[in-house]
C-alpha cells in the first residue's frame, strides 16, 4: 500500500492519493508513515522536475496535493501531540528539499515534530548551538523534553530511554540569509555535530537555495536552509 501511495503521488493522481490516504488512516496506520511516504513521493517529483520531465505547473500541483494529504493527516498528529504532558510527543520527518513548496509544508510539520534522542543534555547542547545564530531559543525545557523556536515550540527533542536509528529523519530549519546558514553550521560542528554537506548553493532545489547539512549527536540529519521562498 505504501509503494502504491508513493507512486500515485509522484504521478500526481489526486483522486487515488486522497482515497488511499483515507483508507490508510481508517486502517489506523501510523500517520507519520503516511507523511514519510509523501516525502518519498515528493522526492520523485523533485527529480522529475530537475530532469525536465515535470515543469512548474506540475511542481505547484504536487505541493497542493501534499497539502491535501497533510490536512487529512493533521488531526491524527494533533491528537498525539496533546499527550506531550505525559511525556509523549509525535516524532517524524519531512524533507524540505523540494523547492519552496517543500519548505512551506515543513513549516506545518515543525509545529508537531521532532527527534527522539539518546542523551538529552548532549543533543540539547548541539541544538542550542544551531538555533542560537538563527534567533531561536528553548521554549520548553524539562528533564525529558526540550522544544525550540522563536516565540512558540517548533522543534522537539525527546529522551524516552530508547535509541533512535541513525538516518531516521531529516529536519529542515529556515535561516534568514547565507551568513546565518554558515554560522549555524559552524556552531553545530563545534557543539558535537558532524558534517553531512557543507554550506553552499543547491541550484537543483531553486536559484537562491543555499543550505548546509549536519548530523546531530545521534546521526539524525539537520538541514539549515536559506533562499527557499
Amino acid at each position: 500500500m505504501a509503494g502504491d501511495f508513493v507512486n500515485l503521488l509522484a504521478d500526481l493522481k489526486e483522486d487515488e492519493v486522497i482515497k488511499l490516504t483515507k483508507k490508510r488512516l481508517a486502517a489506523k496506520e501510523d500517520p507519520l508513515k503516511i507523511l514519510e511516504d509523501g516525502r518519498k513521493g515528493m522526492e520523485i517529483v523533485g527529480k522529475r522536475f530537475a530532469g525536465g520531465e515535470y515543469f512548474l505547473p506540475e511542481l505547484v500541483f504536487s505541493g497542493e496535493l501534499l497539502k491535501e494529504v497533510t490536512e487529512l493527516v493533521k488531526p491524527y498528529l494533533k491528537g498525539d501531540v496533546k499527550q506531550k504532558k505525559l511525556g509523549k510527543v509525535v516524532i517524524g520527518t519531512v524533507a524540505g528539499d523540494i523547492h519552496d513548496i517543500g519548505l512551506n509544508i515543513v513549516d506545518f510539520m515543525l509545529d508537531v515534530n521532532g527527534f527522539e534522542v539518546t542523551n538529552l543534555a548532549r543533543s540539547a547542547a548541539f541544538y542550542d548551538a544551531v538555533f542560537h545564530p538563527l534567533g531561536g531559543r528553548r521554549i520548553v525545557d524539562s528533564p525529558v523534553a526540550i522544544a525550540y523556536g522563536s516565540h512558540e515550540a517548533r522543534l522537539w527533542i525527546v529522551a524516552r530511554g530508547r535509541a533512535p536509528a541513525p538516518g531516521y529523519g531529516h529536519i529542515a530549519i529556515e535561516a534568514h540569509g547565507i551568513p546565518a546558514v554558515r554560522a549555524a553550521y559552524e556552531s553545530g560542528l563545534a557543539a558535537g555535530g558532524r558534517d553531512d554537506g557543507p554550506p553552499g548553493p543547491r541550484p537543483a532545489y531553486g536559484p537562491r537555495y543555499f543550505c548546509a547539512y549536519l548530523l546531530d549527536p545521534d546521526g539524525l540529519r539537520v538541514e539549515v536552509v536559506s533562499g527557499a521562498h
